[in-house]
C-alpha cells in the first residue's frame, strides 16, 4: 500500500538482522529505510516502562497501554500490516521492532506482560484491508456511473508516506470514516461565524504561514509525482454531474480542474479579503499563470483530502476530508487548515444557510466569508479519529463517548472564558499568584470531573450552580501518562509544562488529585450545555484544600 509497507514486506523476507543493524547509534532511534521513529512513540515508551500506577497490577496495566496504543493512527497501522503477517506472531523481537517502525514503543509492554495479552488484542480487533478504503465510507450511486465504490488510492498514500518522512510531519492516514456529529458542526458553524477576520494577528499570521508553506511542499510532492492542476476554462464545471467525477479525474488521470481563486474567493461581495496569506503568490504557475496559494491548497486538498481516502464532498464528506488531510499537516498548520476546512464546512451545513445548503447544487449554495482567523482549539482538535479510550474517566463519558465536566459558579454561564482565570478561588491560591507574572503563563478554567473513579469533589466557597461543558477526551493531556513526554521535558516547571501541552495542540489537561479528585484545567473558552442537574459532589474540607491543583508527586 504504501513505501512502509514495502519496506516491511522486505524486512519480514530478509530477517530481523538487517532492521537490527539500522538502530542509529547517536539517537537510538530505528531508521527504516528513511523512517526515523517518532518521539512521540518513544517518550510513551518510557513512560510505560516507569509509570504502573501502583494501583494497577502489572498485567492489568499492560492490558490497557496495549489496547491505548492500537487504537492510535500509528496502532491501526501496525495492525493492518500484522494481521496480513500471521508468521510473526509469537516473534517478540520482531514484533517489537515492526511496532518501533510505526512510532509504538511496544517492547516494555511484551517484556512486562509477555505477548499473549497483545496476541489476544490483536484477535479482538476488526481486520483492515490495504486497499478497501476508508471502512464505513459509503458507495455513491453517480449519475450515467450507478453505484460505484471509492478506495484509497494507493499511490497517494505512498506519497503522503514518503512526503512525512521528508517533512518530518508523520502521515497519519484516515482509517474509519467518521460519521457527522451535527452538535459538534453546529458548535464549530458558530466558532466561525463568531470568529475575527483578524490575518494581521501574529498567531494568525504564525499558524496560516504554516499552512502557506506546507501547501506548497505537498504542492510539490504531488508535482514530482505527475500531478497535475489545471484552471477551469471560462468558469464551466467539467465535474458538474457530481463532484465524485473529480476524484476520479485524479485517480484515472493523475489531473484535477480547479476553479481560479482570483475569479472568486468568498460570496459576500462586501467583505474585504485583504491580508489573507492564502492570497499571496505562490511562485508557481497553472496553465501559465501565476498562482495564489489558495489555487496549490484546492488542488492538494482535493487530491489529499478527498481522493487518497475516497470520500465526498457534502457535510460528513468534507468532515472526513478534513481528517484525512490533518494527517498531513503539523499541529500549527492544523490550526488554519481547520478554519480553512472545517470551519467554513461546518458553517456551510450547519450554519444559517445549513438547512437549505446541504442539498442545494453548487450554484444555489450560500458560501461563508473567506476569514482569516484562528478557531478555538477544541473546533481544531475535537473529533479527529486518534482512537484513544480512558477508562479511568468512565462514568464522565456520554453515549457519544464526549466527556462531560462541570463549572461552579454563582450563576448560570454561556461560557466558560479562561481570560476570567483569578476572578474565582483561584484569586487566593498562593502558588497561583506567584505564577502569574511567569512569561509561560497560559490562562485557563478549571472543571471538575464526576467519574466513577475518585471523582471531583467540590471546594468550599464555589458557587452552587452547575456549568456543564463536553469536550472529546483526546483533548486532554493526562500528565500522569505523559505519552508524548511533554510534562517531564518541563523538569517539574508546572508554568511551562501548561504552555507546552496548549503548544502541542490540547485544550487542557487533567490530573487525579488526592484531596480534591479529577480536576480538569482547559485553555480553550468554552460553551456550556443545558443538561438534567446532577446532585453537587461533596465538598473538600477546608483544612484540606490543597495549594496547587497540581497534585505534588506532578511538581
Amino acid at each position: 500500500m504504501s513505501y512502509l509497507t514495502d519496506y516491511l514486506e522486505n524486512f519480514s523476507k530478509i530477517g530481523l538482522d538487517t532492521l537490527s543493524g539500522e538502530i542509529d547509534p547517536r539517537s537510538g532511534m530505528l531508521q527504516a529505510a528513511g523512517h526515523a521513529v517518532s518521539p512521540v512513540g518513544d517518550a510513551m515508551g518510557v513512560a510505560m516502562d516507569y509509570m504502573v500506577p501502583d494501583e494497577l497490577g502489572v498485567g492489568e496495566f499492560v492490558n490497557e497501554q496495549v489496547n491505548n496504543l492500537l487504537q492510535t493512527e500509528g496502532g491501526q497501522a501496525f495492525t493492518r500490516y500484522m494481521q496480513e503477517h500471521p508468521e510473526l506472531a509469537g516473534n517478540i523481537e520482531a514484533i517489537g521492532q515492526i511496532g518501533e517502525v510505526y512510532g509504538l514503543k511496544l517492547a516494555p509492554l511484551l517484556k512486562r506482560g509477555g505477548i499473549g495479552v497483545l496476541d489476544e488484542a490483536m484477535k479482538s480487533r476488526t481486520p483492515m484491508t490495504s486497499q478497501g478504503g476508508v471502512i464505513g465510507a459509503p458507495t455513491p450511486n453517480l449519475p450515467n456511473r450507478g453505484p460505484t465504490e471509492f478506495t484509497d488510492n494507493v499511490e497517494l498514500m505512498g506519497i503522503a508516506d514518503t512526503y512525512g518522512r521528508k517533512s518530518k510531519i508523520p502521515h497519519q492516514p484516515l482509517t474509519q470514516y467518521q460519521a457527522i456529529n451535527t452538535d459538534r458542526s453546529t458548535r464549530v458553524a458558530q466558532a466561525y461565524e463568531e470568529m475575527k477576520h483578524d490575518p494581521l494577528n501574529p498567531d494568525v499570521k504564525e499558524a496560516y504561514t504554516a499552512l502557506a508553506t506546507e501547501t506548497k511542499d505537498q504542492y510539490s510532492a504531488l508535482l514530482e509525482a505527475g500531478y497535475t492542476p489545471h484552471f477551469m476554462k471560462d468558469g464551466v464545471d467539467p465535474y458538474k454531474s457530481s463532484p465524485y467525477e473529480a476524484v476520479l479525474d485524479i485517480n484515472n488521470n493523475k489531473t484535477l480542474s480547479i476553479f481560479p481563486t482570483r475569479d472568486g474567493f468568498g460570496s459576500d461581495v462586501d467583505f474585504d479579503s485583504t491580508g489573507n496569506p492564502l492570497l499571496e503568490d505562490s511562485g508557481f504557475k497553472i496553465d501559465g499563470k501565476p498562482a495564489v496559494v489558495n489555487d496549490l491548497f484546492r488542488f492538494v486538498h482535493d487530491v489529499f483530502g478527498h481522493a487518497k481516502p475516497g470520500v465526498g464532498f457534502r457535510a460528513a464528506g468534507e468532515e472526513n476530508a478534513y481528517q484525512s488531510h490533518a494527517g498531513m499537516f503539523s499541529p500549527l498548520a492544523r490550526k488554519a487548515l481547520a478554519t480553512e476546512t472545517r470551519g467554513q464546512n461546518s458553517w456551510l451545513n450547519y450554519g444559517p444557510h445549513g438547512k437549505s445548503n446541504r442539498t442545494a447544487k453548487i450554484e444555489d449554495t450560500v458560501f461563508g466569508d473567506q476569514k482569516a482567523g484562528l478557531l478555538p482549539d477544541w473546533a481544531v482538535n475535537e473529533g479527529l479519529s486518534t482512537g484513544k479510550s480512558n477508562t479511568q474517566l468512565t462514568g464522565a463519558l456520554n453515549d457519544d463517548g464526549m466527556l462531560e465536566m462541570v463549572h461552579y459558579s454563582n450563576q448560570s454561564l454561556d461560557n466558560i472564558d479562561p481570560k476570567f482565570t483569578g476572578k474565582g478561588l483561584s484569586r487566593n491560591v498562593r502558588s497561583e499568584a506567584n505564577r502569574r507574572g511567569d512569561e509561560n503563563y497560559v490562562k485557563r478554567s478549571s472543571f471538575g470531573i464526576l467519574a466513577d473513579e475518585n471523582p471531583y469533589r467540590r471546594e468550599n466557597g464555589l458557587g452552587a450552580v452547575q456549568n456543564k461543558v463536553v469536550i472529546d477526551p483526546a483533548r486532554l493531556y493526562d500528565p500522569r501518562l505523559d505519552a508524548e513526554g511533554i510534562w517531564k521535558s518541563a523538569k517539574g516547571d508546572v508554568t511551562l509544562a501548561e504552555k507546552r501541552i496548549k503548544d502541542s495542540g490540547y485544550s487542557g489537561y487533567y490530573v487525579n488529585h488526592p484531596q480534591l479528585g479529577k480536576v480538569a484545567q482547559v485553555f480553550d473558552s468554552m460553551p456550556t450545555i443545558k443538561s438534567p442537574r446532577v446532585p453537587n459532589p461533596n465538598l473538600v474540607p477546608d483544612d484540606l484544600v490543597p495549594d496547587s491543583l497540581v497534585p505534588d508527586d506532578l511538581l
